[in-house]
């Protein structure tokens, strides 16, 4: 029993690895997003001086020039999160077998040298598997990017656009992208608390519509690595023979009653409040953090493993 819990412990320190992913993969964005604002920043000053107005002989080849920032910073979006979803998968796996080599080495200490090859493939199947999704809005990761991608260029070109038709300078233009590329969310926040003093209904709608660029994106990355992750574990777990089932295990940040609850409570294979075979463990919901463990075979299935597979 205590071999079980020595295992379950590197699950859930894989678990905790994967989080601090999440936090410093989710920064990095914030830097691509300020990146896009100086990128745009250095663009005007080509044009004019910061006091001065941009003229509307400039604004198209200032929109091309926007445009090439959006997409390089979306480039390097794309692959940050890619790396993201890699490493997840490098993490489940190395939990994986930290814990079976726990699990195995009181009845074979040489077996815990031998287990690297039930493992060595998932970070490449598990993510191979994420990218090549389809999920129920028809769209693969890329064309998810590629939506955003759009998004934002968009907004960021219409708010230029209207500026300089409004005859603003290039200090009053970057201004008004700093809330949707470059605040803090703690800025963002008192930013938002003027709106009802200072701007008209128009204003403030607008600023909601480019606040759901953040949103997005942290949720996409997000929901991407958890899901590479989540795909991981069920691949390494595939691959373990001395794993009986899969358990679907709530966040302790889980806000709210909600189809998790019933994931992790619904005994859909026969197997325990929870468990779930291979084939049937459930996708997460976008922005899901609950996490999978190990349903562990006995004692005897656990010697009879080694007996039979002569490993």
């Amino acid at each position: 029993m205590a071999r079980v819990t020595q295992y379950e412990t590197e699950i859930l320190r894989a678990r905790l690895g994967q989080l601090e992913l999440v936090n410093s993969q989710l920064d990095a964005l914030e830097q691509i997003l300020r990146n896009i604002f100086n990128d745009i920043d250095i663009l005007m000053l080509e044009i004019t001086d910061p006091n001065d107005i941009v003229r509307r002989r400039e604004l198209a080849s200032l929109l091309r020039g926007i445009t090439d920032v959006v997409g390089n910073g979306f480039a390097d979006t794309e692959a940050l999160i890619e790396r993201g979803m890699r490493r997840a998968t490098e993490i489940v796996r190395d939990g994986h077998l930290r814990g079976s080599m726990i699990l195995f080495d009181e009845f074979d200490s040489s077996f815990s040298n031998r287990l690297l090859p039930f493992f060595e493939n998932v970070p490449d199947d598990a993510t191979r598997a994420v990218l090549s999704r389809i999920l129920d809005d028809g769209q693969l990761f890329s064309s998810r990017i590629h939506n955003l991608e759009t998004f934002t260029n968009n907004e960021i070109s219409k708010t230029i656009a209207r500026g300089v038709l409004q005859r603003k300078s290039h200090t009053e233009l970057m201004r008004e992208l700093e809330p949707f590329l470059k605040m803090t969310d703690d800025e963002l926040k008192a930013f938002q608390r003027t709106w009802n003093e200072t701007h008209d209904e128009a204003f403030k709608a607008d600023w909601k519509t480019r606040g759901r660029l953040k949103y997005n994106l942290r949720r996409l990355a997000r929901t991407e690595i958890n899901n590479a992750y989540r795909e991981g574990h069920i691949h390494a777990a595939r691959q373990s023979p001395w794993v009986e089932g899969v358990k679907w295990n709530l966040s302790g940040s889980h806000p709210k009653v909600d189809i998790c609850d019933t994931w992790a409570s619904q005994d859909l294979d026969g197997l325990g409040p929870g468990v779930y075979t291979f084939e049937t463990v459930p996708l997460d919901h976008p922005n899901g953090l609950c996490f999978l463990t190990n349903l562990i075979a006995s004692d005897e299935k656990l010697e009879s493993i080694i007996r039979e597979r002569n490993i």
